[in-house]
């Protein structure tokens, strides 16, 4: 049961709680903490909003989970089959990115389902949903911490366009 607290963000009072312990948090795992509570995208982006917490770029997510993993671009490059200018444009805003491609770096830096919404959501992608059969695989796959191309095997497998294809 969700509660209005004074400044009208939904949450429950034992999560108001563990939000307090949020703080000194980065925007990236404070938003991948709400996502793993269950919040839609809209939900989080309103309690950034009033918390006034700025969503996080693509490129503070990708540089963030690089540096916690010690990955550089030319290791997500050749783990994730894109070109290394590539990525370094979508890191400097110049190139929106695909939602097949952020799915790639999520998989490249072995990223979970609730931070592979996060980089997505900072990409400007729709996130992955449980109520499209190509995203159930995908979701899957990353649950179970396949790389891309063990994805795409799979994709193909059910006649689905694979993580290859710009969407």
């Amino acid at each position: 049961m969700r509660a209005i607290i004074k400044d009208e963000v939904y949450l429950t009072m034992r999560e108001e709680i563990t939000a307090a312990n949020l703080e000194g948090k980065t925007p990236t795992e404070m938003a991948a903490y709400y996502f793993e509570k269950g919040y839609s995208p809209e939900e989080v982006k309103e309690i950034m909003q009033k918390r006034k917490i700025i969503f996080p770029t693509i490129a503070d997510v990708m540089n963030e989970f690089m540096g916690k993993k010690g990955m550089s671009v030319e290791t997500i490059s050749d783990m994730s089959d894109i070109n290394p200018s590539t990525i370094y444009r979508i890191m400097s805003k110049s190139r929106n990115p695909s939602r097949n491609a952020v799915i790639r770096i999520a998989s490249a830096l072995a990223l979970n389902i609730q931070e592979t919404q996060v980089l997505l959501k900072s990409g400007n992608c729709s996130l992955l949903s449980a109520s499209r059969d190509r995203d159930l695989i995908i979701m899957e796959g990353i649950a179970q911490e396949r790389d891309y191309e063990s994805i795409n095997e799979a994709l193909k497998e059910k006649s689905m366009p694979d993580l290859n294809i710009r969407v």
